[in-house]
């Protein structure tokens, strides 16, 4: 198994792994957030702890608990087990919560759940074993093994945090389920824990609020290591300094690990030249970071179609056909692109040789919509305007082979 995440040293090196598997991942970090540690201490005490503070305040789970540690002295599964409900309702809990901590300090008793045999197993077995016993259900298994264990690869893909988190994190169109949550985190094994933290650290910068179940180490939520860790609205100022400092100032804010939602922000400008800078630099991102567009890919195929100004559409056609995108995306976009290769929308003849060449190049990499592209190559080779024509038979003889 993976190291356990058990020290801050461990989640840094966790969180440096994380950034290797996944560029995304890497940008996320990039922002200059550092997720604090968050422990509870292993075995039964730790199990109780994650029951009694579900669905209630911190501040109610924190009173809950000392009320209960004072009345059992302290608690452990014995002496929960051999309580009056009476003495167990006293302290704060509800019916449901005393019938899961009893089921479950039964297990722990008669060894039907080992907890100190948890940690050296790895994720699927840990989480078969705790959730084999009643009153445990996915989640609190998943929050076991990461605060109370260490876990490495185990991911709570339940928690709406962390679901809300990915939406905003990696620009999702819509917030991903439990089971979409559960296939996205796949690509980040053996780490899927160091993932569940940076993801509950984006939240907290996103919404002002702490999502994850369990407080830093230091009662901390989000640690906060430099100005980027504000949530970061577009600044005005830098997108009037792409009118005024045109290319090189385009070029400073791609460094920028805001750069995408900067740049996006300046293509919707009223400003003519913020657009067409913007859109430059979308390409220039889209060329040198494929996935930096991942989320935006679906407003920027709405936007052309909708159609904007010809100086500006060229630059984000381009950046569409560099950009990685889903097969969805990809098929939109490409019929988008025909259509105005087309002539929909009275569009320019140099705008539409731009939309035919991004169309050619977007069907050769991902295969949507081949066959009408062919065909739309045919046509326009024949009676297309004299522009378009020779972009047209250029196409054909360069990407036949690729599209045949």
């Amino acid at each position: 198994m993976t190291s356990l995440i058990d020290s801050r040293a461990a989640l840094d090196a966790g969180l440096a792994a994380l950034a290797r598997l996944d560029p995304l991942m890497a940008e996320v970090m990039a922002r200059g957030m550092r997720p604090p540690l968050r422990k509870r201490e292993p075995g039964f005490r730790g199990l109780a702890g994650i029951i009694v503070a579900q669905q209630v305040s911190t501040a109610s789970a924190n009173a809950i608990w000392t009320r209960l540690d004072a009345a059992l002295h302290p608690t452990d599964a014995h002496r929960l087990l051999t309580a009056s409900d009476a003495v167990l309702r006293t302290a704060g809990l509800s019916t449901p919560k005393v019938r899961a901590l009893r089921t479950i300090a039964a297990a722990v008793a008669d060894g039907t759940l080992p907890l100190d045999a948890l940690a050296d197993m790895d994720a699927e077995a840990a989480h078969a074993t705790l959730t084999r016993i009643g009153g445990i259900g996915p989640w609190t298994a998943d929050i076991y093994l990461l605060f109370c264990l260490g876990h490495p690869d185990t991911f709570p893909a339940g928690d709406l945090a962390l679901q809300e988190a990915a939406r905003l994190a990696l620009r999702l169109a819509e917030r991903p389920d439990e089971t979409a949550m559960a296939a996205l985190a796949l690509r980040w094994r053996p780490w899927r824990g160091a993932a569940a933290y940076l993801l509950w650290a984006f939240y907290a910068r996103a919404k002002g609020r702490d999502g994850a179940p369990v407080a830093g180490a230091d009662g901390a939520t989000t640690a906060i290591v430099g100005p980027a860790e504000a949530a970061r609205p577009p600044l005005r100022g830098e997108l009037a300094g792409l009118a005024d400092g045109g290319d090189a100032a385009t070029a400073a804010l791609l460094r920028d690990p805001w750069a995408a939602d900067l740049l996006f922000e300046g293509v919707l400008s009223d400003s003519a030249p913020i657009r067409l800078h913007a859109a430059r630099g979308l390409a220039a991102l889209a060329s040198a970071k494929p996935l930096a567009l991942t989320g935006r890919a679906a407003a920027l195929i709405a936007l052309l179609d909708r159609g904007t100004d010809a100086a500006a559409s060229p630059h984000l056609m381009g950046a569409l056909a560099r950009a990685a995108l889903t097969d969805q995306e990809a098929r939109r976009a490409v019929a988008v692109l025909l259509r105005i290769a087309e002539g929909r929308g009275a569009a320019r003849a140099d705008t539409r040789a731009c939309a035919l060449e991004a169309a050619a190049d977007l069907a050769v990499r991902t295969g949507a919509h081949a066959r009408r592209l062919v065909q739309v190559l045919a046509r326009l080779s024949a009676d297309g305007p004299a522009a378009l024509r020779s972009r047209a038979r250029r196409l054909q003889r360069h990407r036949a082979k690729a599209l045949a």
